[in-house]
């Protein structure tokens, strides 16, 4: 995806993994950021935890969910 900026590694339930970190300005409506990730903008950080997607909602918003088993 073009909002992908880069990767970085958190820590996660004690554990080391690689994140994707995406620019929230290249993020559009109907777009889905899979967890672990990060999603930055100006003036907030949003994480994404693993087992979770973030979908981009048409007014704008992230909405977090679980995803499906």
């Amino acid at each position: 995806s073009a909002a992908v900026a880069t990767t970085t590694n958190l820590y996660v339930d004690g554990a080391e993994t690689e994140a994707k970190v995406y620019d929230r300005t290249k993020l559009r409506a109907g777009d889905v950021v899979p967890g672990p990730a990060i999603v930055t903008e100006m003036d907030s950080t949003t994480l994404v935890l693993p087992g979770h997607a973030a979908t981009v909602h048409a007014s704008g918003s992230l909405l977090i969910r679980p995803e499906a088993d």
